[in-house]
């Protein structure tokens, strides 16, 4: 009754007369005594304590949004020991909450450093943290070692141990390439726990199937394989999943067996053809992590024709399967001696780093200097390498300027990847003719190079060659890696390939760096890409 009153609508106090109702007070002839809580609950008052934790805690997450995990951490601390606003007995409520945010965001480590604290104070609520930091572990990027300290601890600390949990500590050892009587122990006592009544879901099959791939058992995978499937459509009969969570589960199933037999054998073609038979036949894409595996198989082998046909068929798959930076990574390696062959000519390489500039496009929608999963540090490095290695110095410029247009950060790898090609070429020159009066490539490249430097480089040039290239490399090793000479190297280089002097004609030189770095632009980035980064200020004069 009181709740049936409490749902009514607000009547205003003018119009009661209007709908006809005689009022308690001329009804009685007395003061009324009408009760306030029926028209208007009293709402329970939240304690002070709660308030401020809330509060608390939504700075922290504040804090992680604008300064990072990092400084989110350090100010959680500092709140937790410097606040009056946080009792004893409310402490383990905010290191919960501000848990919660840090995995919400990805952030696993600070998160178990929080978890961490509620251990060593024996806080309430640490088995509620260490389920959720279980369950995150596959999902978000943890420290291996965190995590066997949680796996370790997930035994002693929780009393409801069930198939979520057990599945991320499976998770955890498959990761780990543990050895699989681990698991089948693991696995044996939860059963023993549990008893016969207890029925896996298709994911508990899918970790089996993936554990016992990876270390060999073939038959064995293939019996769980089969087991997580039947439950796959046992659950789309009862209508349990719609057609799309219907293929993403059958995806992930072959996903993680394609995986095992990757972990176990990189080399495996009955495996993969087969699987990818029947993921035809079972009307199942393949992933972007099926494709690589397939890819790299192919790449170890040496039949770059394979690949590439594979990878033509991920463009013109309905749904397109997006190739990412490991796919492109293969492929540019394809294509570097002793590795490349007659396929070489099917594929041209300045159209391959068309295609992966485009994806990061499209992936970025054309913001290029965000991040994308198409593009990164290795992937060029493998690109800068094909291009020297093939002498087309015009496309290597384009990748050194990738670098800044695009935000990528190079490393060592990218310095080496110029230099050691040159210095291949000089020591190659200066071994088969030292005496010669023809005037070398050599001779060419380092006469301008030098001038970058020291003047007292540049005399005696026949009898220090070698030295100089080893001076050169450790110049650019101590002061770090700088575009810009990489930039110069390669537009000396440019000249040198066209059989001019350069420094003789400025103009001329000019003229054939512009000429070479336009077409390269041309045949090497999509059209709908402004290649004004690109080409203007390209190279230093």
């Amino acid at each position: 009754m009181t709740h049936a009153l409490r749902s009514m609508p607000k009547v205003p106090k003018c119009g009661v007369s209007r709908l006809g109702i005689t009022s308690v007070k001329s009804a009685r002839g007395g003061p009324s005594t009408h009760s306030p809580s029926l028209t208007k609950p009293a709402r329970e008052p939240i304690s002070a304590p709660e308030k401020q934790i809330k509060t608390l805690s939504h700075r922290v997450k504040c804090a992680l949004s604008t300064s990072g995990p990092h400084a989110a951490l350090e100010f959680s601390k500092h709140l937790l020991d410097h606040s009056s606003k946080i009792p004893v007995s409310n402490r383990g409520l905010f290191l919960q909450t501000c848990i919660d945010h840090f995995l919400a965001a990805g952030h696993w480590n600070p998160a178990y450093k929080l978890y961490r604290l509620m251990r060593m104070e024996g806080l309430p609520g640490r088995a509620e943290a260490l389920t959720r930091l279980l369950n995150k572990s596959h999902e978000s990027k943890a420290t291996a070692f965190l995590i066997d300290d949680v796996v370790s601890d997930a035994s002693q600390v929780l009393e409801k141990f069930d198939e979520p949990e057990l599945c991320a500590i499976v998770s955890h050892l498959v990761r780990t390439k543990v050895d699989i009587h681990v698991i089948r122990d693991l696995v044996a006592k939860f059963e023993e726990k549990k008893g016969h009544g207890w029925k896996p879901t298709w994911k508990f099959y899918a970790l089996r199937a993936q554990a016992e791939a990876q270390n060999g058992y073939d038959l064995v995978a293939e019996k769980f394989f089969k087991m997580g499937r039947m439950e796959i459509g046992y659950m789309k009969k009862r209508r349990e999943l719609n057609p799309t969570e219907y293929h993403d589960a059958k995806q992930d199933l072959y996903t993680r067996l394609f995986r095992g037999h990757a972990k176990f054998d990189r080399t495996r073609h009955m495996f993969y053809n087969d699987l990818l038979w029947r993921m035809k036949q079972d009307k199942t894409a393949p992933t972007q992590e099926i494709a690589n595996i397939v890819i790299e198989m192919f790449r170890r082998e040496g039949k770059g024709n394979k690949a590439f046909a594979f990878y033509r068929a991920m463009r013109h798959a309905d749904p397109v399967i997006p190739p990412n930076s490991t796919t492109f990574r293969h492929l540019f390696t394809l294509l570097i001696p002793p590795h490349s062959s007659g396929w070489e000519l099917a594929c041209d390489r300045r159209h391959l780093f068309q295609h992966m500039t485009g994806q990061h496009a499209k992936d970025t929608k054309g913001r290029l200097t965000s991040f994308s999963r198409a593009m990164d540090t290795a992937v060029l490095n493998a690109a800068l390498r094909l291009f020297m290695v093939k002498r087309d110095y015009a496309a290597a410029s384009v990748t050194v300027k990738t670098f800044p247009v695009c935000s990528i950060t190079p490393d060592a790898d990218t310095h080496a990847c110029v230099l050691n090609p040159l210095k291949q070429r000089i020591t190659k020159e200066i071994m088969a003719n030292p005496r010669s009066g023809v005037l070398l490539w050599s001779d060419r490249m380092l006469g301008e190079v030098i001038q970058m430097w020291d003047g007292r480089w540049r005399f005696a040039l026949n009898n220090m060659l070698i030295r100089t290239v080893r001076q050169v490399s450790g110049s650019v090793l101590q002061a770090g890696i700088d575009v810009h000479l990489l930039l110069d190297l390669l537009r000396r280089a440019i000249i040198c390939s066209a059989d001019l002097w350069p420094g003789q004609n400025p103009a001329e030189d000019n003229a054939i760096v512009t000429k070479e770095i336009t077409r390269a632009i041309r045949h090497m980035l999509p059209k709908h890409i402004d290649t004004s980064k690109w080409h203007n200020d390209l190279v230093s004069a």
